[in-house]
């Protein structure tokens, strides 16, 4: 979906938590305890940007332009009641 523009964040650590139920709109979100620190740190150890903090090598990262994730749709899956 080249060119679209979404939103990569952090999501829930656990999707089907009943007591705290969460939704995405349309955003692309990193689920799992510390999964978005893990993809971060990732972006870092594969792009090398210049030294400094987490924020800044990530921020130099955004602005090189050089960063495209790509990803496949996938179709809805049915709803069903809840019981």
């Amino acid at each position: 979906m080249k060119g679209k523009g979404f939103l990569v964040h952090a999501g829930p650590p656990n999707p089907f938590d009943r007591i705290r139920p969460c939704a995405t709109i349309g955003c692309i979100e990193v689920i799992g305890i510390n999964e978005f620190i893990h993809l971060n740190n990732l972006l870092i150890d594969l792009m090398g940007p210049p030294a400094g903090t987490t924020t800044q090598k990530l921020t130099a990262i955004g602005n090189s332009g050089q960063l495209i994730i790509t990803y496949q749709s996938a179709p809805r899956p049915a709803l069903k009641a809840t019981t």
